[in-house]
């Protein structure tokens, strides 16, 4: 795979760590390849954003160099035929390089924001921030 997804990442400072974190792992970040199924305020980082807490979930995307694979129609027919099924087992193929890689961008992600000597902030005027933001470290003008 050579792409990854950070669902959030246009919302607030972690949008840049995640940016860079993908570039440094060898992946390029795409956009949501699903964003008419709301997946971002349907995921588990999603009850940190309605503390304030700026958030993202990251994904594997559906990008790839090698020839004759569509990543995107395979997981449609894996979502269709497989996931929650009795098919949904430990004998399910993995790329074990990608998965390497993918675990190496996440490591990377949270090294560089704990690392930070600031805190993920919302971006200012940004829909979460001025839903869930509460005066609190994560505002915009608490920077």
């Amino acid at each position: 795979m050579k792409d990854v997804t950070a669902l959030g990442e246009e919302h607030s400072s972690l949008g840049d760590v995640a940016k860079r974190a993908a570039r440094d792992a060898g992946f390029e970040i795409s956009p949501d390849y699903f964003p008419d199924e709301g997946n971002f305020v349907r995921s588990d980082q999603y009850s940190f954003v309605e503390t304030g807490v700026p958030s993202l979930y990251i994904d594997l995307g559906f990008k790839t160099d090698k020839p004759g694979v569509d990543p995107l129609a395979a997981m449609k027919k894996w979502l269709v035929t497989t996931y929650h099924s009795p098919k949904d087992d430990t004998n399910q193929p993995i790329d074990y390089e990608t998965s390497a890689r993918f675990a190496r961008f996440a490591a990377l992600l949270a090294y560089y924001s704990a690392n930070d000597a600031r805190r993920p902030v919302w971006n200012s005027g940004d829909f979460f921030g001025s839903k869930f933001c509460k005066e609190n470290a994560y505002c915009p003008n608490s920077r």
